[in-house]
């Protein structure tokens, strides 16, 4: 599958393409095909199956774990545990949710959206945009994509107040470097840097409600 984005220019190389065959010109039509598939490539949207496993923190985007370790979050302001992943270059990609839940807020790295005030980005990217989902449970999930480049560009799909699935389609990034998951501390990772993730199907940790932590073993 292709994501919507890839439509148009998917379908003009494939036109040009075309264009150029039928007018005996086979060079560029294969140069203009070639293009196709390449386009095609980067703006794939693989169906996969979703994990059963409701508190499974997904990966949002194919790549590598880059760092797993402790970290402030910079706009909740509070301790999480952070999982980056690294995205294979040019960083073309849909991105999903990592969670079921409710979208509380989104900011791009001039601060939330509407609003003036500056917020710092993750390792100072020039580029940074951060959607906040919060779960049934009141538990808060920061995923953050950065870029060093400075044409990068990030669309989410839905904005405060609506709800995501688990898995779901939240956005479509440009020219991203990285992913990062905020999560609480508590919550247990499943993966280490170094580690290769696949989208939807990889589960990253698992979230853990407060009742799970105030549990003692073996309970």
């Amino acid at each position: 599958m292709i994501a919507r984005e890839g439509y148009a220019v998917v379908g003009v190389s494939l036109l040009a393409a075309l264009a150029f065959y039928y007018s005996g010109a086979f060079f560029p039509a294969a140069a203009a095909f070639v293009l196709a598939g390449v386009l095609g490539w980067l703006h794939a949207s693989p169906r996969r199956a979703i994990p059963a496993s409701p508190r499974g923190l997904l990966s949002p985007v194919d790549g590598r774990v880059l760092r797993v370790e402790p970290f402030h979050d910079p706009w909740l302001d509070r301790d999480v545990l952070r999982i980056g992943i690294e995205l294979r270059p040019p960083g073309i990609t849909v991105l999903h949710s990592v969670i079921e839940g409710k979208i509380k807020n989104l900011w791009t790295a001039y601060g939330p959206l509407g609003e003036s005030q500056l917020k710092r980005s993750l390792d100072a990217s020039p580029d940074c945009y951060a959607l906040w989902i919060q779960t049934d449970e009141d538990e808060d999930v920061v995923v953050a994509v950065s870029s060093r480049w400075p044409v990068s560009r990030c669309r989410f799909d839905k904005g405060p107040g609506e709800r995501v699935g688990q898995g779901s389609r939240i956005g479509f990034v440009y020219f991203a470097s990285a992913v990062d998951v905020l999560v609480p501390t508590a919550s247990p990772s499943r993966v280490a840097p170094g580690d290769r993730v696949r989208a939807i199907e990889s589960i990253l940790g698992q979230i853990r409600q407060e009742q799970d932590r105030r549990r003692p073993h073996g309970d």
